[in-house]
């Protein structure tokens, strides 16, 4: 196949230039080897730049550890082959495959390669590399500042904090690999090694980068609202789906904090809150958005009336202030007709029930009799014991069992009636 070189020494060069010389420029050949003898001489000077630029300034990038090493990587994976090798080559040399990037990647670990698609465009075109790499992200606002885990299976796990609550130095950042700790404070000057969450401006933007990097999910939110950083406000707490949303404290929250919580972490599997609500708090059905509750402390501002207004299935009050009487409202209105998406409901009273309610003789008609399991499976780890549960049976078919006591109530409805209970443990109110 003929060159571009070919064509110009067949057409322009023997007709404009002499042929006549013998030396070594006078023919193409040679003008053509000029180029990259001139890339062969300049490669000590490119690598005593480089050399420099690591030794000397890799303290100032504030890219964390093994920087040397990932520039190096780059360098000898990207800008070798393609500046150097592919002109001085006196034969068509290939580029580097996909496939040779993602090995030399895959040596490398989880915190390097993050660091790696800071700082290479190379890596961000070879997704499928951090994908392979299974884990999740939780997220942990307390008296330990805002730490992102990022949870890789079978590694260790990867801390990433930021301490903005810290008045004094507002820049304070903690790195924790298996449980080896790193406190950072720049502006310190004796400290150089600084970890990738210093780059970021609050925590939702890293967990924004993360899940597009890795497209691992949130698992966990677990918020203190007594320990909130000063600076933090809770509209950069913006995460779209999370399974657990865990709210404690000891501190009674307010209704601005509580609601700003629930608004920021829109979708969430499990709702756990174990923290004083104000009585007077009104929320807005909407914003708990989540299938299972489960409150930890007394809920006054929360009736079991409006449990039907909820899209919640799955409801656990512990220490509640329902009244037995209350429980037994509950389920005439769901054989009614109300609450089909229920699927349980248990409360472990904080008092001890002294007065008998009023039962409707429909609710204990032992006509009905439905061959179902002794336990009631509530996860993978837990069952419910129902042996001595009433069993009744809605207009729809569905059959649900239910026991009041002194100091607990369960309301369960199967969907399926024989349950194997076998290596799971019984649930304690």
């Amino acid at each position: 196949m003929t060159t571009c070189t070919d064509l110009y020494y067949e057409t322009e060069w023997k007709s404009k230039c002499s042929s006549n010389e013998k030396s070594l420029l006078a023919f193409w050949q040679g003008l053509s080897l000029f180029s990259p003898s001139m890339l062969v001489v300049f490669l000590p000077f490119y690598a005593f730049t480089t050399c420099c630029i690591l030794k000397k300034n890799a303290k100032n990038y504030e890219l964390g550890e093994h920087t040397e090493e990932i520039c190096g990587a780059h360098i000898l994976l990207h800008s070798l082959p393609s500046s150097i090798l592919m002109a001085a080559a006196p034969f068509p040399l290939r580029e580097l495959s996909k496939r040779d990037y993602e090995t030399v990647l895959t040596l490398f670990n989880l915190q390097d390669l993050i660091t790696f698609s800071m700082i290479s465009k190379k890596c961000r075109m070879l997704p499928t590399v951090v994908r392979r790499r299974q884990g999740y992200l939780e997220v942990s606002i307390s008296r330990d500042g805002t730490i992102l885990h990022l949870s890789e299976r079978g590694n260790p796990k990867i801390k990433w904090a930021f301490n903005d609550r810290i008045r004094e130095n507002p820049r304070s950042f903690i790195w924790e690999i298996d449980d080896n700790r790193m406190e950072i404070h720049l502006n310190e000057t004796e400290v150089s090694i600084n970890p990738i969450s210093a780059h970021f401006s609050c925590v939702s933007s890293a967990i924004k980068y993360l899940k597009e990097l890795l497209c691992w999910s949130v698992k966990s939110v677990n918020i203190d609202p007594a320990n909130l950083p000063n600076t933090m406000n809770l509209a950069d707490l913006k995460i779209e789906k999370c399974k657990i949303l865990y709210i404690f404290g000891t501190r009674i929250i307010s209704d601005q904090e509580l609601t700003a919580i629930l608004e920021n972490v829109q979708k969430k599997n499990f709702l756990k809150i174990n923290i004083m609500i104000y009585n007077y708090f009104r929320f807005i059905p909407n914003i708990l958005n989540c299938k299972r509750l489960l409150c930890e402390k007394p809920t006054q501002w929360l009736t079991l009336d409006k449990l039907f207004e909820l899209n919640c299935t799955k409801f656990i009050f512990k220490q509640s202030r329902f009244k037995a009487q209350g429980c037994i409202d509950f389920m005439e209105n769901w054989m009614d007709g109300n609450g089909e998406g229920i699927d349980y409901l248990l409360v472990k009273f904080a008092t001890i029930e002294t007065k008998e309610p009023v039962i409707p003789p429909y609710l204990e008609d032992i006509d009905v009799v439905e061959h179902r399991s002794t336990g009631y499976i509530l996860n993978q780890y837990t069952y419910l014991d129902c042996e001595d549960g009433y069993d009744i049976k809605h207009d729809s078919g569905k059959v649900a069992t239910w026991q009041v006591a002194p100091d607990y109530f369960y309301f369960v409805v199967w969907h399926n009636l024989q349950h194997n209970i076998l290596q799971r443990t019984p649930f304690e109110f």
